[in-house]
């Protein structure tokens, strides 16, 4: 495996297809190498490869997203031409679906429990509400919500209830 520096030792002599070489095996052990994504980049740049080093860049990016450089980088990609799609590449790139559920413990909330529950709707795949014994009317209000409802009356401990429903 190339170190960094010898990375960029390959990219200064435009061994192009040598560099996407090493970065794709890098990547396949680690894939949150922003810097490697980076590398990945300008060899595809050099390869005449922009869709696959824009698609690189930006992944660089998105886990560098303070990066200094991406404005540089992507006004090299738009000099090339936008190349083939490079198989390998693209399996790396690509991110399995996680499910992401948000858990809402609460008790009397019906001030707040619809607008809390419209917050969330679009940005996770379910919503369980977890009610630890209210009185007012919050469970009434969530019951056409599409959102499941759990109760845990039992608990005294609101971290007890918690723990107990994120294991369901």
């Amino acid at each position: 495996m190339k170190t960094l520096d010898e990375i960029i030792v390959l990219l200064q002599n435009r061994q192009f297809l040598k560099v996407r070489s090493v970065c794709v095996e890098i990547l396949h052990k680690d894939r949150l190498n922003a810097r490697i994504w980076s590398f990945l980049g300008q060899a595809m740049v050099g390869l005449g490869n922009g869709n696959m080093a824009r698609l690189c860049f930006k992944r660089a990016w998105l886990l560098d997203p303070f990066a200094t450089w991406i404005e540089r980088a992507l006004a090299d990609v738009d000099k090339v031409g936008p190349g083939q799609g490079d198989k390998q590449v693209l399996k790396l790139i690509q991110v399995p679906k996680v499910k992401v559920t948000a858990t809402i413990l609460t008790k009397n909330s019906e001030r707040t429990i619809v607008s809390c529950i419209e917050a969330l709707r679009d940005t996770v795949d379910e919503i369980i509400v977890v009610d630890t014994g209210s009185s007012d009317s919050a469970l009434d209000l969530v019951k056409d919500l599409n959102v499941r409802v759990n109760t845990s009356h039992g608990y005294r401990i609101f971290r007890s209830s918690k723990l107990c429903h994120l294991a369901r």
